[in-house]
């Protein structure tokens, strides 16, 4: 099976049991995939609006808190803005990273470095507040 050739710029919310600043503007880290010998995987999911109705399955995260399953949780900053009591209630539970997804959740691709930077920056501050 071949993966697409993708990146995942990684802004730290969480470092250490305290929030990271969000004048930190270096990615910790870039990671293209995890290791391929150790039999795991990361699950990730997405809370963002998409125009769709289903930006956010209440099913999912549901089975999720009742398995104790481990899970990356990446949130756009309009949907946080938007979800915040669902947001806090996400972010309250120990088995969940919470990370940036994007602001606007634009093509991250078609966009240059300086609207990436300001789009994670902005999410990871609203995320902060909220």
């Amino acid at each position: 099976m071949t993966w697409p050739h993708t990146l995942l710029f990684i802004f730290p919310l969480l470092w250490s049991g305290s929030i990271a600043s969000a004048a930190d503007t270096a990615p910790t880290c870039i990671v293209e995939h995890g290791q391929r010998t150790c039999g795991k995987v990361a699950l990730t999911f997405d809370a963002c609006p998409t125009g769709k109705p289903d930006e956010y399955d209440e099913k999912v995260i549901d089975v999720l808190l009742r398995e104790k399953v481990p899970a990356t949780l990446f949130m756009s900053g309009r949907w946080v803005e938007k979800n915040q009591d669902r947001a806090k209630s996400l972010a309250s539970q120990p088995q969940f990273e919470i990370a940036a997804h994007s602001y606007y959740h634009p093509h991250m691709m078609e966009k240059t470095d300086e609207r990436d930077k300001r789009e994670f920056l902005r999410t990871q501050a609203v995320i902060k507040k909220v």
